[in-house]
């Protein structure tokens, strides 16, 4: 964090936290997570046809390649927010190559995500590496299903006739 490598920050629960921090005394600091859910699940107006939320981040292990092959293989359009233009420049390339139309949203607040991901049929999260999925959460409230696979580690007791078997 900052540069030091002796130092590391950890965004989890306060009690996994704590114990971590037993064993790396002043090297794990709890914060207290920012993000704004609202109470309900909200209604928003869906798309006519067939389109995906990608969430981002749009970074390496999110799998943004496994994500735009089965938005490909559902034959639906891709939803991103403005933040996978800068995050990962050759995303829309990709979805291109792929023959993937992909609508790109500004996205200034969570509202504005909320809204974006309600208005889609699903979402799909096809990351290698997630320890609470609050992506996929945020999508739920938003009244989007999300599609999983058993590769996420949070999802290792998940139903498994809720996963897909392979993204």
């Amino acid at each position: 964090v900052g540069g030091n490598a002796e130092r590391f920050c950890l965004f989890t629960a306060r009690p996994e936290a704590d114990a971590l921090g037993r064993d790396y005394a002043g090297r794990v600091a709890w914060l207290p997570n920012v993000r704004r859910l609202p109470e309900h699940a909200q209604q928003h107006a869906k798309l006519d046809g067939k389109h995906v939320f990608v969430p981002g981040p749009y970074v390496t292990r999110k799998n943004c390649y496994a994500a735009l092959l089965a938005v490909k293989k559902a034959g639906a359009e891709a939803h991103v927010t403005a933040r996978a233009e800068a995050q990962a420049p050759s995303l829309l390339m990709l979805a291109k190559s792929l023959g993937v139309k992909v609508h790109v949203h500004g996205c200034d607040t969570s509202d504005d995500v909320f809204m974006v991901a309600g208005s889609c049929h699903a979402a799909i999260m096809a990351s290698l590496a997630e320890t609470f999925c609050h992506a996929a959460a945020e999508c739920v409230i938003a009244g989007t299903p999300v599609v999983g696979w058993a590769g996420i580690p949070a999802l290792d007791h998940a139903p498994v006739d809720l996963l897909a078997a392979d993204p």
